[in-house]
């Protein structure tokens, strides 16, 4: 079992957040699929969410951590 997955399952965004780090890791990976972003404005778009949270939260940095995460779903990015 990933201990990271299972971490990121029960860890708040941050202190005031109704949603967890995997939680919040799924849904934006699953816009960004839906929506075909590119990895630079996945990228940009995480920037921006974290410069307006407060300071503490658990954001992945980069698409690169976010993958990371989800892999220990079995959910690997697969290029098609």
């Amino acid at each position: 079992m990933n201990f990271d997955l299972l971490k990121a399952a029960e860890e708040l965004l941050h202190e005031q957040a109704r949603v967890t780090v995997l939680a919040f890791v799924t849904r934006l990976m699953a816009i960004k699929s839906k929506f075909v972003f590119s990895n630079d404005c996945y990228n940009e778009l995480l920037n921006l969410i974290s410069e307006v949270l407060p300071s503490n939260q658990k954001m992945p940095k980069d698409v690169y951590q976010s993958r990371k995460l989800l892999s220990g779903l079995g959910m690997d990015y697969q290029k098609n």
